[in-house]
């Protein structure tokens, strides 16, 4: 995987840097090596938040194009997964209230969307933080919006 990172680098191939990154991080999740899985999905939301402050000099040539090929909904849900992910590793971190932060953008990403999945996850995994961190009356209110969406 590093080597494919080096390579993509070498190449300068954005997309193909931004899939490393996501496979490495993936990797040092599944090691539970949390930091290095941080520092790849950091990196990648980096990339993309700098893309867009560059891209911001022409926004109306970007706007015509993102709506032309549909790219402004492909980058949402990219953004909303990441987000999930990186909750995720907050989480298991024991770090949460970063990783309700980081779950409350990927549920908000998710309702721009219309993902009733992605809510309905981050529902469940929202009312088990809330509980983890004994704010029950928010717990309550997560655990009966993922109810009645499941």
């Amino acid at each position: 995987l590093e080597k494919r990172l080096i390579i993509a680098k070498e190449c300068h191939d954005v997309p193909g840097q931004r899939r490393a990154h996501g496979n490495l991080g993936n990797a040092y999740l599944y090691l539970d090596n949390c930091d290095k899985a941080l520092h790849h999905y950091r990196f990648i939301l980096n990339k993309y938040f700098f893309f867009l402050l560059v891209c911001l000099k022409d926004l109306c040539i970007i706007y015509r194009e993102a709506l032309t090929n549909g790219e402004l909904m492909n980058d949402t849900t990219f953004i909303a997964r990441t987000y999930f992910t990186i909750g995720r590793i907050y989480a298991l971190k024991q770090d949460y209230d970063t990783s309700i932060y980081f779950h409350e953008k990927h549920l908000n990403l998710a309702c721009q969307l219309n993902d009733s999945v992605g809510q309905c996850r981050a529902y469940l995994i929202l009312s088990q933080l809330y509980k983890k961190i004994e704010q029950n009356e928010k717990a309550n209110k997560y655990e009966s919006l993922h109810r009645a969406l499941a």
